[in-house]
């Protein structure tokens, strides 16, 4: 009979060896999740109330949006900077062809055909063999300049100069309710499920990850990769111009610069999605999760009047912690 120095394997997986490494990876953030919502909760008495969880998932609608846009190009080892000016210029093109006498499904039509426009563009630059970091960087200044420029410095569009039939239609998206639940909600679920479908269960999806992997292999084995690449920012400008238009849906009005404060977030919440359940690999589920660590932190740190200041250093933290864990979880695979 041999004797074996090796560790005794367990009857039941999940607690194998290394099955601390493996839980932190995989629940870790939820675990988090709950942890922040408990001290908020005990912080603030305002923070665990039905109003406020309806109003921190009305607010992470747009975020979830710009976060699935990121995720995408993050999943093709790309990076998208423009998304936040791009859902501000969708959202400015949806406003001013209601302003200007077009229907709602016209608007809308509109607006997301500009986001998957810029999407195009950047797709273009990058397949032609410019850095994803620089040719989307360069869109975020141009459309910057020219929200700046068609709006006279930064003047915002509103709606309410508008009758109300004129915008029912297109406020109930935003702020309307379907059997108590809010409508906003209801569509950010629906494109959430049909970007999980075409991620994992389509041949495209399935082509993103190979270029992710590894962009050579892929082109070997017969993937059209700089198709693919470009369309894959074309979904990102999409999905850009749905947060853009679901702000303005919210608040009747579109401005510029509106919602570039979601860039940051939308890096945040990517980030922390590749540290949940898979290790250092962008998901789409790990990004959901994300989406709500990062609006409930806003969202607490704005209950308890921290001030935006605060709000940044949690969030900077955070994205070292991310990308530090995730780093740690590639290493260990």
């Amino acid at each position: 009979m041999q004797l074996s120095n090796e560790p005794a394997k367990s009857s039941f997986p999940f607690f194998a060896p290394g099955w601390r490494d493996r839980f932190i990876i995989r629940f870790g953030t939820i675990a988090g999740v709950c942890v922040v919502v408990l001290v908020f909760s005990q912080l603030s008495p305002a923070f665990f109330t039905s109003a406020n969880a309806r109003n921190i998932l009305l607010q992470s609608m747009p975020l979830l949006m710009l976060s699935l846009a990121m995720t995408i190009v993050l999943i093709m080892r790309a990076v998208d900077l423009s998304i936040a000016y791009n859902a501000d210029v969708s959202a400015l093109a949806v406003v001013w062809l209601l302003l200007n006498g077009h229907s709602t499904p016209a608007a809308i039509l509109g607006g997301l055909a500009v986001g998957a426009f810029i999407g195009l563009v950047n797709g273009c630059m990058v397949v032609k063999g410019v850095s994803a970091l620089v040719a989307t960087l360069g869109m975020m200044f141009i459309i910057r300049s020219a929200q700046l420029l068609t709006t006279g410095g930064g003047t915002p569009l509103m709606l309410f100069t508008l009758p109300k039939s004129k915008t029912r239609s297109f406020l109930y998206l935003g702020q309307g309710f379907v059997a108590g639940i809010p409508m906003q909600v209801v569509i950010g679920l629906s494109i959430l499920l049909l970007v999980y479908i075409i991620v994992y269960q389509t041949r495209f999806g399935r082509y993103m990850h190979a270029i992710g992997g590894n962009v050579d292999v892929a082109f070997l084995s017969g993937i059209q990769t700089k198709a693919y690449l470009a369309l894959g920012f074309v979904l990102g400008g999409f999905l850009s111009a749905c947060g853009g238009i679901m702000n303005a849906t919210r608040t009747g009005m579109a401005q510029p610069e509106g919602s570039s404060y979601l860039l940051l977030d939308s890096f945040v919440a990517s980030y922390i999605g590749s540290i949940t359940f898979y290790k250092g690999k962008m998901n789409i589920l790990g990004t959901v999760v994300g989406v709500f660590f990062v609006s409930i932190l806003s969202n607490g740190v704005t209950v308890l009047g921290l001030g935006v200041v605060y709000n940044y250093i949690l969030k900077g933290c955070l994205i070292f912690v991310a990308v530090a864990l995730a780093k740690a979880g590639t290493a260990r695979e």
